[in-house]
């Protein structure tokens, strides 16, 4: 039995500790600050325990929390855990951004880790976007995705700062200015490239196991004209596609009536070059591949991540399309062709239109849907596959030429790049070197001779 001097002396010693400590010592120590909810639902989503995430991302929301909010966005918008719903994902997100956009850097974090093609788009960059699709934006001119949290070069646009200084396919950033790259979203790391024209950034870059350097550049307002041609020696035309924009379809119209003027009235081949080219505008893919074809179905699109197939998901060539009158043509591509490039290019191999030399192409087989939020930015998200005239997919596998030519020597090469199965996580593949941009359409541009000569063996055979 404890005296009751000993257990008064105790009380006075506790409290005279406490009064040491100040008033709130004994509830500190006794209470441990629960984490935040929408740190607990991130922490859940990656561990893939999306029914968790969902439950703790709404709990945050219920608090009137825009990232909870913008959470509960994502989950619908990827179809994790739950059936993809675009409608919900937009009203989700559109509440979030009502609140403000401070969430937008964490949940494009989370959205790029399961689609590198997603992404929250600030209303500056939704503005932005709609510019570059029109063909005439600030910037520096290049694709770039993300691998293992770093922004890699997809392809140089032609005629661009990012071209003319010499940035190739497959080249890393470090850093762009004084920011570490590592665990930035694909639209921060955008950001900091996008400015002023006549503004600088300096970025610093790895190329395959070279020192890391750094290199300028000079932002520009970038007036893509997406179409080159020219007409070679025996009437065989070329004809470059940069980038599948809303001006692509009419330019390559244009330049084929050109080409076919100065080939006194009809081509006796055609080299469609395609190398390089990032893609774009499923429609203006669909218009061009049906520029070459003579009726059959040109692309289809199909279910993805629990959204159904649209009941019409057919894009066909019309019954009399071919505007070079069955002349023979070549399709040159390469690692940097990707998605809308790879839809004209597959079409025209399976439908023997064309033969395609070059080396397999980036596998890009996604179509990703822009959602305006009313006024505060959009959500853009995978919401269809699209499979070739023979059903193949492409997603993660790319187009495979019938040829495989490569560009030339090492000094005409710029290195392997990288491919769509690696932005998502796949383990590095085989990819043959691309060619220098700058050597593109130039006489050093040994894939293009080889398709000008197979042309030359072609024309002469159906003559």
């Amino acid at each position: 039995m404890v005296s009751l001097a000993t257990a008064l002396t105790r009380r006075v010693l506790v409290l005279g500790l406490l009064a040491l400590l100040g008033p709130g010592a004994l509830a500190q120590d006794r209470a441990v600050p629960a984490p935040d909810p929408v740190a607990r639902a991130t922490a859940a989503y990656e561990h893939k325990d999306y029914v968790g995430a969902m439950r703790l991302f709404r709990a945050a929301a219920d608090d009137g929390a825009p990232a909870g909010m913008a959470g509960i966005g994502m989950l619908y918008a990827l179809g994790l855990g739950l059936p993809a719903n675009d409608d919900r994902a937009t009203y989700w997100f559109r509440k979030a951004a009502e609140a403000g956009d401070a969430w937008a850097g964490d949940i494009n974090k989370l959205l790029s880790a399961d689609d590198p093609h997603a992404a929250y788009l600030s209303q500056a960059e939704y503005r932005e976007m709609l510019v570059q699709t029109r063909g005439d934006f600030g910037g520096l001119g290049i694709e770039i995705g993300l691998i293992d949290g770093r922004p890699k070069v997809i392809a140089p646009l032609d005629d661009t700062p990012a071209a003319k200084a010499g940035l190739r396919a497959g080249d890393m950033f470090l850093r762009v200015d004084d920011a570490p790259t590592d665990g930035m979203s694909l639209s921060d790391v955008v950001g900091r490239l996008r400015g002023s024209p006549g503004s600088a950034v300096r970025l610093t870059v790895v190329r395959a196991d070279q020192t890391p350097f750094e290199v300028t550049l000079t932002r520009a307002v970038i007036r893509l004209r997406p179409v080159k041609a020219r007409l070679e020696a025996g009437g065989i035309g070329y004809l470059r596609i940069g980038q599948f924009i809303e001006q692509t379809q009419p330019q390559t119209l244009a330049a084929l009536d050109q080409l076919t003027r100065e080939a006194g009235g009809r081509l006796s081949g055609l080299v469609l070059d395609l190398r390089n080219d990032p893609g774009g505008l499923l429609a203006e893919a669909v218009a061009i591949a049906g520029d070459f074809l003579d009726g059959g179905v040109i692309t289809r699109l199909a279910a993805w991540r629990g959204r159904p197939a649209a009941n019409d998901n057919s894009y066909a060539a019309p019954a009399r399309g071919d505007r070079l009158h069955g002349a023979p043509m070549i399709v040159l591509i390469n690692n940097g062709s990707a998605s809308a490039a790879e839809i004209v290019a597959g079409a025209l191999q399976d439908h023997h239109r064309a033969r395609l030399l070059g080396t397999r192409s980036f596998g890009k087989g996604t179509v990703q849907t822009v959602f305006p939020l009313g006024g505060h930015g959009a959500l853009k998200v995978t919401t269809a596959q699209y499979l070739l005239p023979s059903g193949r997919s492409i997603q993660a596998l790319g187009v495979s030429p019938d040829e495989i030519v490569l560009p030339g020597d090492a000094k005409h090469r710029q290195g392997a790049a990288i491919d769509e199965a690696q932005l998502r996580g796949g383990p590095p593949t085989t990819i043959a070197p691309s060619i220098d941009s700058s050597e593109i359409g130039t006489p050093r541009d040994a894939q293009l001779q080889a398709a000008l000569q197979a042309l030359r063996v072609l024309s002469a055979g159906a003559r």
